[in-house]
């Protein structure tokens, strides 16, 4: 084997074998950390979105509230009678613009008056309080899930009680319907704003009752039951990271709840979501190669750099041997300040080593 063969890879595997350490060890630190992120970001989403459904809530409720105390509505449902209530409900509709419709009821859950002024419409099949009230009392949740005026909606209720009295006296509901569509506006992913390819959005009841859904539109049923759907099972069983097989293909995705313990799924494909890390892989590659190139180049001007003049030595010294010693020029390679230079150096000083003695030994001969 040539040195110029020898020199080249023993630069190339200096070269390569510290390049394979750091590959292997920051291609799986910057892979895991890419992962990592993603993670981080769907859980953020999934977060931020189950706190902004809370808020939502608890904003209803509160304005329930002080729509139940308000005198208007107290006396219209001590009277059981609309006593020109329509006009109260109306400017609080017309304030809190996220209500479709502003009611009152009493407690047979008749209602009384409401803020479009239609009169006694039902919520489904029943009057809309009579979601809420039974026999007289408050049995079901503030928040009922349903379809109301045929349109999937979510009515919020507070009890309207009689002031002043040691054990206030219930005497109706003051309620609000809100449409599907408005809690849909919430859980909407800033991603989907970008693209919204595959992004999937759930917010369900613990039942499988689904409020919000990225990937149907909700019908005209009381609701819409998924409690068999992959997304729900996965989204149901754990709190946390949650995968599944979508309708596209496996998906990741972060499992939440609310307050009223409502389940909010927020999931990406999960080829969308290892996209940093498949960008981390090539990324590596690319370098790799690039690092590659320049250590072959490396070592191949770093062999040549030992060959070229070794070669050069070989040569004169075999015209010595010949005894050609005329025009002998290693002026170049004594200029070197290295062991190439010193070894020129003794070259030519055995090239005029011979000539003086082949003169000399031409003298004698002459003589």
């Amino acid at each position: 084997m040539k040195i110029s063969t020898k020199a080249a890879l023993i630069f190339l595997a200096a070269g390569l074998l510290p390049l394979a350490g750091i590959s292997l060890l920051g291609f799986d630190r910057l892979r895991a950390l890419a992962v990592d992120n993603a993670h981080t970001e769907i859980r953020q989403e999934s977060l931020r979105m189950a706190e902004a459904v809370d808020n939502w809530m608890n904003d209803n409720r509160r304005m329930m509230m002080v729509l139940a105390k308000n005198p208007q509505v107290i006396s219209a449902a001590r009277a059981k009678a609309p006593v020109d209530v329509a006009g109260t409900l109306t400017d609080f509709n017309a304030e809190y613009k996220w209500h479709t419709v502003v009611f009152v009821s009493d407690t047979t859950g008749q209602q009384i008056a409401r803020s479009d002024q239609v009169g006694l419409v039902k919520m489904g099949h029943q009057p809309a309080a009579q979601r809420v009230l039974r026999n007289g009392e408050l049995y079901a949740d503030s928040a009922v899930i349903g379809t109301a005026d045929g349109v999937p909606s979510i009515l919020f209720v507070s009890a309207i009680m009689a002031p002043g009295s040691p054990s206030p006296e219930l005497l109706g509901i003051a309620g609000a319907r809100s449409t599907v569509g408005d809690i849909t506006r919430i859980v909407t992913p800033r991603r989907s704003e970008q693209d919204g390819t595959g992004v999937l959005a759930m917010l369900a009841t613990p039942k499988g009752e689904v409020l919000v859904h990225s990937g149907f539109v909700a019908d005209k049923k009381q609701s819409n039951l998924v409690k068999d759907a992959p997304e729900f099972v996965a989204a149901g069983g754990a709190v946390g990271l949650v995968s599944f097989e979508g309708p596209a293909g496996p998906m990741l995705g972060y499992s939440a709840r609310t307050e009223r313990g409502w389940i909010l799924l927020y999931a990406l494909p999960e080829a969308q979501v290892l996209a940093p890390a498949l960008r981390v892989a090539q990324i590596f590659a690319l370098i790799s190669v690039a690092a590659l190139a320049l250590f072959a180049l490396i070592a191949w001007l770093a062999s040549r750099a030992i060959s070229t003049p070794i070669t050069q030595l070989a040569r004169v010294a075999d015209r010595v041997s010949k005894g050609d010693l005329d025009d002998v020029a290693l002026s170049d390679l004594e200029r070197r300040r290295d062991e190439i230079g010193e070894l020129a150096h003794a070259v030519s000083r055995l090239v005029i080593s011979f000539k003086a003695a082949m003169t000399m030994l031409k003298k004698r001969q002459a003589a």
